[in-house]
């Protein structure tokens, strides 16, 4: 006969029959992840890699879960909206906004509701719910150390993503790399404060109950340095609403720990600011953002919200898709501030699912905080505080999401349903008061989660897939495509794959000496270009790419059409405008080209101010289309037409504007000396050439235009230097060859 193995092990101080295996398993392999590595590596799990894992996780434990003996559905008032919202939810996939963000968002909403159903199904007793607490409170606590020391000495793993993927406005000397918005760890810290503080006076032990003091001032101290208005505006309620429960319910001698740990944690925080913020080197602008004529962050939420009116104004029943906000906010911005996110997860929600989904979370949380009030009322102060807290809790995570869009980041979310799990279970509300149905069939529910395993898997690797072809292209490997080539077999829906799917082709056949491969290679690239605008059809940069297939293809009327469509999916940014504009410049359509970037120009009046301000960084989007750029590119191109149809006056106007806008830039004084050189004006040609090379120096062309102003002025000494300095930066320059073979030889003009 076998012998048993002791469960207790699992979790050591308690007997296996007073914690059950299940949320042993549960504490130990998800809980902590989440709550303390995941927010580190991924942002709080806003990157789908982490998302996707955390799909497996909690999919998995449920089938597990099911096939225990004891498993019986808890039949909640909560069940109905929940029901609802995911439904809703599923049927909003309909619109195909984007399929791939869509099938995520679904995932992601299951992922809340299975772990809620997971928690009220274990926890039995209250000594399982204070173990769970205090692993939450043990992840806050790392959390916040880590946090504080990268307020003080700087952090530097998710600068690169979240510069990149324009995730945080410029802050300084804020707590956001943890989350890359520290909207969100202040949201975290919130959850987590009440029950650490109740915890410091539940608990017997002098070591744990000095832990959970330690705890509750340095997650105070980190949530200071956080700097979140929305976050300060929530505590105020929360605080208000513990400091009045605690109050009423005869807990005087409390009071004067709430206040005490509050006046700690302001202490230890300006401490630690004045001892140590001034040493460090690391403190400064994190995260850069595109500049706009908005003044602050209240401004831009203003202007996003009217631009999400305007989604639910056209797409009140369904919605365009859970998740699909980021996709389809461009066609409806308002203004010239674009987010992925609403910056209200009502709204958002709203947006996304239509009003039935809005109406299902707004009911959701009507009956969790009418549950939560019932538990103040309890009897037992252990019960009574903790309806206190998850109410406060609840309140203030309400309150955050009318101004940001905590819902939609995975590990707060997921901490906050945890809570909410453990109010309406047994262990709080009473055995007495749970209605449980026995589930009739295992194998159905246990199938369907199996299969949403394998699609969670298989997006996952196609992400990975993706990813690895990206950096190979980005290096202008063709290597990459048969990463790509995978990534689309394990996930078909993603419009982003097929797109970098489609520039693999595209080089490879740029590269490709033999015209029939290269004609092969040319028709993969339009048929994976053609699914990506399929599966996301209101995203521009997919018809832009889609149209400069067909330009190069010579197919001039689709080409138009589809920038023409870029420009109508997103009408408040300036590359597409530019994009089209410079399409009809090579197509030698001057008139046409001058009229597209005429429109690109009109955008000045947002960007005019960090186009003016030296001391703006813009280097940090790598394909340099960030909208400074491309308006800086629409005077270029702009003069460039009016250059071509011989209006030279119209040219030098375009071009002396750039200058005054931009002294910096290389392009504007070139441009304008090969102007100044076609009207034989050499002395200001040159001055244009070498204040040019003087910003650019291992730029050839300038050294080369400057050598041709030098030989047309007669000055073939001076034009000899120059084609040298051509020819060692290029020296396949033929026409700079040609020059200077001419001009050795003695050769006249």
């Amino acid at each position: 006969m076998k012998k048993e193995i002791d469960k207790s092990l699992l979790f050591p101080g308690l007997p296996a029959e007073e914690f059950n295996f299940t949320l042993r398993l549960f504490l130990i392999f998800l809980l902590f992840p989440w709550d303390f590595l995941f927010p580190i590596l991924t942002g709080g799990g806003i990157f789908f890699e982490m998302r996707a894992l955390i799909y497996l996780f909690i999919f998995s434990l449920f089938i597990w879960f099911i096939w225990q003996p004891a498993f019986k559905y808890p039949y909640l008032s909560v069940n109905l909206f929940i029901f609802t919202l995911f439904f809703s939810s599923l049927f909003s996939l309909s619109q195909k906004v984007n399929f791939q963000a869509s099938l995520d968002g679904l995932l992601l909403i299951l992922s809340y509701f299975i772990l809620f159903l997971i928690i009220v199904s274990s926890v039995k007793n209250y000594q399982e719910v204070f173990k769970f607490t205090s692993i939450l409170i043990f992840g806050g606590f790392l959390l916040s150390l880590y946090g504080i020391y990268q307020y003080l000495w700087g952090f530097k793993q998710l600068r690169e993503q979240v510069e990149e993927m324009q995730l945080a406005l410029p802050v300084v000397s804020r707590v956001f790399a943890i989350f890359s918005n520290p909207n969100s760890l202040a949201c975290l810290l919130l959850l987590l404060l009440p029950f650490s503080f109740f915890s410091f006076f539940e608990e017997k032990s002098r070591i744990k109950k000095t832990f959970f003091g330690i705890s509750t001032v340095f997650m105070l101290t980190c949530f200071f340095f956080t700097y979140s208005r929305v976050g300060f505006f929530a505590s105020l309620i929360l605080f208000l609403i513990l400091f009045t429960g605690i109050f009423t319910s005869g807990q005087g001698e409390k009071i004067k720990f709430f206040l005490g740990f509050f006046a700690l944690s302001f202490v230890l925080g300006l401490f630690l600011h004045l001892a140590f913020l001034k040493l460090s080197s690391q403190v400064g602008v994190y995260g850069k953002a595109i500049v706009t004529g908005l003044v602050g962050s209240a401004a831009g939420r203003l202007n996003l919200w009217r631009g999400t009116f305007k989604i639910i104004n056209f797409n009140p029943l369904l919605g365009t898709g859970i998740n699909t906000f980021s996709s389809i906010y461009p066609f409806y911005e308002f203004g010239s501030f674009y987010s992925k996110y609403a910056h209200n997860t009502f709204f958002q929600v709203f947006s996304e699912t239509g009003f039935l989904g809005f109406l299902s979370l707004v009911g959701l949380f009507f009956l969790i905080l009418k549950h939560q009030w019932g538990l103040f009322f309890e009897r037992t102060m252990k019960r009574k505080n903790f309806g206190l807290a998850t109410f406060a809790t609840t309140c203030a995570f309400i309150v955050q999401n009318f101004f940001d869009y905590h819902w939609y980041v995975p590990v707060v979310t997921l901490t906050f349903w945890s809570l909410i799990g453990l109010s309406f279970s047994e262990a709080i509300v009473g055995k007495d008061r749970v209605v449980e149905r026995r589930v009739k069939s295992k194998v159905i529910p246990t199938l369907f989660f199996a299969f949403l395993i394998l699609v969670a898997l298989s997006l996952m690797i196609g992400y990975f897939y993706g990813e690895i072809g990206k950096d190979f292209l980005t290096k202008g490997e063709v290597e990459g495509i048969t990463y790509l080539e995978k990534a689309v077999i394990f996930a078909p829906f993603s419009a982003r794959n097929h797109s970098r799917l489609s520039e693999g082709y595209r080089l490879k056949a740029t590269l490709e000496p033999n015209s029939i491969q290269k004609k092969k290679l040319y028709k993969k690239a339009l048929v994976e270009a053609k699914k990506a605008v399929f599966w996301e059809p209101y995203w521009s940069e997919f018809h832009a790419k889609l149209a400069s297939l067909y330009g190069e293809l010579k197919e001039e009327e689709k080409a138009t059409f589809h920038f023409k469509r870029a420009i109508n999916f997103y009408p408040s940014n300036p590359l597409y405008p530019f994009l089209l504009g410079d399409f009809f410049l090579k197509e030698k359509k001057f008139f046409e080209a001058a009229k597209f970037f005429q429109k690109t120009l009109k955008y000045l009046k947002y960007y005019q101010p960090a186009l003016t301000d030296g001391k703006i960084t813009r280097k940090f989007v790598k394909e340099n289309n960030d909208p400074l750029t491309v308006i800086e590119k629409g005077y270029l191109g702009l003069g460039e037409a009016y250059f071509r149809q011989g209006d030279l006056e119209k040219s030098l106007e375009v071009y002396n504007k750039l200058i005054l806008l931009s002294s910096k830039n290389p392009w504007a004084y070139a441009k304008r000396g090969l102007l100044f050189r076609e009207k034989k004006m050499y002395k200001e040609a040159i001055f244009d050439f070498k204040k040019a090379i003087k910003i650019e120096g291992r730029n050839a062309n300038f050294h080369f235009w400057l050598a041709k102003t030098y030989h047309d002025n007669s000055k073939i000494k001076l034009a000899k230097v120059e084609l040298r300095k051509t020819l060692a930066l290029n020296p396949r320059h033929e026409q700079a060859k040609k020059l200077l073979l001419k001009l050795e030889k003695g050769e006249k003009k």
